[in-house]
């Protein structure tokens, strides 16, 4: 093995892992690219660097989907995968854990390339080898088994099947709580992550007083744990906080929801202002939530003057032409039609229509129900 190659991938890689724990991730991309070039020149030669070679595949996932390259994730995921099925056939004690890991980022890439029954095929396999690993070495394995248990229950309910996801997510949090009691300082956030989980299936499932509930604890463990340790934990907080003023506003207690979200709000500037390229999306979507609860309380007027800052953060920071953007635009006329301003409710409505049929076609969903809304509008704008 060429010792110089060696050292320039192991080099690489950790530069990649330290810059994608930064938030760098065009850099991070960059010395993912050049770890994986040598890491392929050494496993031809060599195959004890095809384990190197999938674990830098696998790390780079996560960094292109982070810069929205979702279909080369998917491709890098797939690829880390079948190395590690080779590799877990000949050596299974060594690479077991390794080939469910892998599958679990196979399962989050399809996830967001929206093949939601693939990812649910790959988490399943996922977490029958995790229980399988948790019963000999629990320890170890019970965690990874946790977190697999989450994302599967996620992945389900958005498919519609929510009552196999409320099992899966009351069996995560179960687990949790267990790891949590006699290992509070490192596993409150996963107990905490796992009750913001459920309480997402809970509200899916129209059982809004149960998701309140759960809510409060997820937000009263979050709150904990940012006092502590505020850098590592104030954007859990701002989700946190957001998914709870939905879960309010969801059982009508709307003003206290515009609270809620105005402190989530409040976080997301503070988090931009220090890492804008991490947060400034996350800030937009803030925006956008108190805009619509503003709204809900009849503060109209406050609510387009928020709905406006969103949409030219999401402009800003996505381009003009991203789908998220013509969401904000969307979300902006719908605040303007609901005040009676239904000429400008007409120019958001066709730059949003606009991006949507460039983006996702004249025929998708969002597509058409903007042309009704337009079309519903002429009424108004010829009297």
């Amino acid at each position: 093995m060429n010792n110089a190659h060696v050292l320039r991938a192991k080099s690489n890689r950790l530069l990649a892992e330290k810059l994608a724990a930064e938030g760098l991730y065009l850099d991070a991309l960059e010395a993912y690219n050049a770890a994986i070039n040598f890491y392929r020149e050494l496993a031809e030669k060599d195959p004890k660097a095809v384990s190197d070679l999938a674990d830098s595949l696998n790390n780079a996932t996560a960094t292109l989907s982070a810069l929205g390259m979702r279909e080369e994730a998917y491709l890098a995921s797939q690829e880390a995968l079948r190395l590690y099925r080779r590799l877990a056939t000949s050596r299974p004690d060594a690479f077991l854990p390794d080939l469910a890991g892998s599958l679990n980022n196979l399962a989050v890439t399809l996830s967001n390339l929206g093949r939601r029954e693939e990812a649910i095929t790959a988490s399943e396999e996922a977490l029958g080898l995790y229980r399988l690993l948790a019963e000999s070495q629990p320890d170890a394995f019970l965690p990874d088994l946790g977190r697999t248990m989450n994302s599967l229950a996620t992945t389900l309910s958005e498919t519609g099947r929510r009552e196999e996801a409320l099992v899966i997510a009351e069996q995560a949090l179960a687990l949790y709580r267990h790891l949590a009691s006699s290992q509070p300082d490192a596993f409150l956030p996963d107990l905490a992550g796992s009750l913001n989980n459920l309480t997402a299936t809970l509200s899916a499932l129209g059982r809004r007083q149960e998701a309140l509930m759960i809510a409060e604890e997820a937000l009263s463990l979050h709150r904990q744990l940012a006092a502590s340790r505020p850098k590592a934990f104030l954007p859990a907080l701002a989700r946190t906080l957001n998914n709870f003023a939905a879960t309010l506003s969801e059982t009508g207690r709307r003003e206290e929801a515009v609270v809620i979200a105005k402190e989530a709000l409040g976080l997301y500037r503070q988090l931009a202002a220090s890492h804008p390229d991490t947060f400034l999306p996350a800030l937009g979507q803030a925006l956008n939530n108190l805009a619509a609860f503003l709204s809900e309380t009849e503060k109209r007027d406050e609510a387009v003057a928020i709905a406006q800052e969103a949409v030219a953060i999401n402009e800003r920071t996505l381009g003009p032409d991203h789908p998220s953007t013509a969401r904000s635009l969307n979300n902006l006329a719908n605040l303007l039609q609901s005040s009676g301003d239904h000429n400008k409710a007409k120019i958001f409505y066709k730059r949003a229509l606009d991006i949507y049929k460039r983006t996702l076609g004249k025929n998708h969903p969002y597509s058409k129900n903007i042309e009704k809304k337009v079309s519903g509008l002429r009424g108004y704008l010829h009297k």
